[in-house]
């Protein structure tokens, strides 16, 4: 109980800090660095109207973005899917009536998705010409968490923290109050993104506005200048390489979870819908499953519009519960669920086989009438 307050209370206070710390480092910058140092006492009229522009574009931008996913949730099967959903019982071993169907509800096949909106389209051909795949548990069940009640969709991860399922969960950021998923990572992505480019700018225009004042002019040195520079620095070398890390994220299109995930993927293929027909192939660990080429992948969070990449709007494709696997594991693993249905066939044919050990089975073909009557007049005799 301790801890889980202790990570309430955590959530809570951090975009405080964060918006404090914002405004303060603009407050310094604007105010005491450009105006006062730069404006008024080194006379750079222009320099500092130009630093107090560039510097703002970012500061803007970093606080429009942090308040949209502040308000944004990254989705959950519970909203967006809230039909109650039971977990399929498992087929007892003696049982002679066969498993329930139990065809997963999400599942990817390339005739019935739209690459374009990212989202499923109805299927006409039955059976369908390409088969579904989706993730599952081991036994070829659908993923289930025991917490909520609810499948899981491929992706989705259940958070302690958050005690809910997360579409396409990425991590659990107490920086912005919650999980980052698929509704919300673009936005806390260019958050990230905007605010290491405005501590950069700070750092970068500041440290030798303060070297050129103290050193060659005298200046006394103003304590919130330091203060301002070791801020900028830290969090703007850090939330760089955070930029860059996410970036890597959203062109390979995987998630910090997926990225350090050291187990096999259990994928299900069902040939058709009714539940029966259907072969689990385990996949290689750290295999791409949903790598669609940087293009693809990149506008599958970012949108299909250029011009709304820059700006926390929302236009992210698809709704978090399908998402399309890559088209060389796609066919691989078609192929390989096609052959395990062949063998498991062709085993099955053969043991319907007598063994060669066996011995050869009587023959119960009556004889011709007259080979009767003979074997019983010999028998007599």
């Amino acid at each position: 109980m301790a801890p889980q307050i202790g990570a309430v209370v955590v959530d809570r206070t951090l975009p405080f800090v964060s918006l404090a710390l914002l405004g303060y480092t603009w407050y310094v910058y604007v105010f005491r660095v450009c105006i006062s140092a730069i404006y008024n006492e080194l006379g750079k009229k222009a320099e500092a109207v130009v630093f107090i522009v560039i510097a703002c574009i970012f500061w803007v931008f970093s606080l429009w973005s942090y308040a949209v996913v502040l308000a944004t949730g990254p989705g959950t099967p519970e909203k967006n899917y809230p039909q109650p959903v039971q977990p399929p019982p498992l087929a007892e071993a003696n049982a002679n009536l066969p498993p329930p169907a139990t065809s997963p509800p999400f599942a990817y096949s390339p005739e019935g998705f739209d690459m374009q909106t990212m989202h499923q389209v109805p299927v006409l051909s039955d059976p369908p010409t390409d088969p579904f795949v989706s993730v599952t548990q081991h036994d070829g069940r659908p993923r289930f968490c025991e917490h909520c009640q609810r499948i899981k969709p491929d992706r989705a991860h259940h958070c302690r923290e958050c005690d809910s399922c997360t579409l396409k969960m990425d991590h659990h950021c107490p920086w912005v109050s919650g999980c980052v998923g698929h509704g919300n990572y673009k936005f806390f992505f260019l958050f990230v993104v905007y605010t290491s480019l405005y501590a950069l700018w700070v750092f970068a225009t500041t440290l030798p506005t303060v070297i050129d004042a103290v050193a060659k002019r005298g200046f006394d040195i103003d304590v919130q200048w330091i203060v301002t520079i070791v801020l900028a620095f830290l969090f703007g070398f850090l939330l760089f390489a955070f930029s860059c890390v996410h970036g890597y994220y959203i062109l390979t299109n995987t998630t910090t979870i997926e990225s350090i995930s050291d187990r096999p993927y259990y994928l299900r293929v069902d040939f058709d819908r009714t539940g029966y027909s259907y072969q689990i192939v385990a996949t290689d660990i750290g295999e791409k499953l949903w790598g669609l080429g940087y293009s693809a992948n990149w506008r599958s969070v970012m949108g299909n519009s250029v011009a709304g990449w820059f700006f926390p709007i929302r236009n992210v494709l698809g709704n978090g519960f399908t998402y399309p696997f890559n088209s060389e594991v796609y066919d691989k693993t078609v192929r390989r669920a096609r052959d395990q249905s062949r063998m498991s066939g062709m085993q099955q044919n053969d043991s319907t086989l007598p063994s060669m050990d066996s011995p050869p089975p009587k023959d119960t073909t009556p004889a011709p009438m007259s080979r009767r009557y003979s074997s019983e007049t010999d028998s007599l005799v």
